[in-house]
């Protein structure tokens, strides 16, 4: 049992591998639940449903001062959604919440990838010099062909450009934003998938749990005999 009374700098290694290993846990969760709401946002019943919705949002659009012929106005959504109860989710809903699980694994996988401070004693910095050593180790042990290492890594730099640059900050560039008259628009935040590989993203979940998973046997502090990877509060053993 790790207690309150084992903070040691020895332990620090071993506490930031932990929280990379519940990094990729709750993100293979999360790209669990988007894969299911994906999956449900297709159901026939659903479709039919969303189709009437529609419809009846043209209609009502068409009555508002402001209606502009192929335009779909945020401003008629809203309005109309204030006046219609509707069921949730809806299809498009479920797609919704997809897309949203998908960028919160994105953020919570990129743990690993960005700094991280330092909890002495505990955990250690996820610094560039943390990363770099345990990252390299852990590719060595996931991965045995070079190719497969550099597909890995392609993946970390565009899950970080998503992370940075659109869900976590917003680089306006990257929204490609357009000014008219009348309307302005720019590219949904959701967008930032498109060019991450998800497919291959699940695929190697479950090897890279393993692989930061003996890491942290090897960190593991010599005297310890086992250490649970539990998360919650840890009582002090006189408690």
């Amino acid at each position: 049992m790790w207690t309150a009374k084992s903070i040691s700098p020895e332990w620090d290694d071993f506490g930031r591998l932990m929280l990379w290993y519940h990094a990729v846990l709750e993100a293979e969760r999360l790209l669990d639940w988007a894969q299911k709401c994906e999956i449900k946002s297709g159901d026939e019943s659903l479709a039919v449903l969303e189709q009437e919705y529609w419809k009846n949002f043209d209609s009502f659009r068409k009555t508002q001062d402001d209606y502009e012929e192929g335009v779909n106005k945020l401003s008629h959504m809203l309005d109309y959604q204030k006046q219609k109860e509707i069921h949730f989710p809806r299809d498009v809903e479920f797609s919704f919440i997809s897309k949203y699980l998908t960028m919160l694994a994105v953020v919570i996988f990129c743990q690993i990838l960005n700094d991280g401070s330092a909890d002495k004693g505990k955990a250690a910095s996820n610094d560039k010099a943390f990363r770099a050593k345990y990252r390299r180790s852990l590719t060595d042990r996931v991965f045995n062909a070079r190719d497969e290492k550099k597909k890995f890594n392609k993946l970390c730099a565009s899950l970080l450009d998503a992370r940075n640059k659109m869900i976590g900050h917003a680089d306006a560039s990257m929204f490609k934003m357009s000014h008219q008259p009348h309307v302005s628009g720019t590219r949904h935040l959701w967008e930032c998938l498109d060019h991450i590989d998800l497919v291959y993203w699940r695929e190697i979940l479950e090897p890279v749990k393993e692989g930061v998973r003996k890491l942290l046997s090897d960190a593991k502090p010599f005297h310890a005999a086992s250490v649970d990877v539990a998360q919650g509060p840890i009582q002090d053993g006189n408690n």
